[in-house]
């Protein structure tokens, strides 16, 4: 498998992740500058097709789920629409899914661990937080009250679901957003449980591969003659 190890995309696509989670918070307050933050959804959009794609069936799916849910996200700033919002977010994390299972097939079947695969795995992390950050949205439109903000302060904007996404990925859990309804805790708790164990079975897979591969490296003569 050539993606993610010997092309380098994955540390690409990591940037623009990282890029993204950092601005939210200080542009989509500002109408003026709020079109940024779907620039920067559109640079990722590409850059997962760009990463993940290595046969043509990878590109229509990619294609097919990614494209329209860009379409959808700048045709929602001229038609505002429930219906196409919910349409546009639903694409968007089938395509986010389908891009965390192309990186997880890679990482998986890789043996070596590379920087490029390092970063894959922090890009699947990633992409599992923003997943839920939009089911949290989604789940928020249908059903109103779902999640509420502690201090009761104004409507929850889309850094507020980024946050608790992570808060709760990571299980800090610092309680200032709460779910409030079933279908929340069953969404919360589901994110907990794959955040541990993605953290505790794939990562330590990697730090034993990693072990395992600096060990099969044969000495050099400096160390050959160290231990002489």
């Amino acid at each position: 498998m050539k993606i993610f190890r010997k092309n380098r995309r994955s540390p690409f696509l990591l940037a623009a992740l990282l890029t993204y989670i950092l601005i939210t918070p200080a542009l989509e307050n500002r109408v003026s500058l709020k079109l940024l933050l779907d620039i920067f959804m559109t640079v990722i959009l590409f850059s997962g097709i760009y990463a993940v794609c290595e046969k043509k069936w990878h590109f229509f799916v990619a294609g097919g789920l990614g494209l329209p849910a860009i379409g959808l996200i700048w045709l929602n700033h001229l038609i505002a629409a429930k219906g196409m919002f919910v349409a546009g977010n639903l694409l968007l994390i089938a395509y986010l899914a389908f891009v965390a299972g192309r990186a997880l097939t890679v990482i998986i079947h890789t043996k070596r661990v590379t920087v490029n695969v390092i970063s894959a795995a922090l890009v699947v992390y990633l992409v599992l937080g923003i997943i839920w950050a939009l089911a949290y949205g989604l789940l928020e439109s249908w059903h109103p009250g779902s999640v509420s903000l502690k201090s009761g302060g104004g409507s929850i904007q889309r850094f507020d679901y980024l946050y608790f996404s992570f808060t709760t990925l990571t299980t800090l859990g610092y309680g200032d957003i709460t779910p409030l309804t079933d279908r929340a805790y069953a969404l919360t708790i589901v994110e907990a449980v794959i955040g541990q164990f993605y953290l505790a079975v794939l990562i330590a897979s990697l730090v034993g591969r990693f072990i395992a591969q600096e060990r099969s490296v044969p000495p050099t003569d400096g160390h050959r003659e160290s231990r002489e």
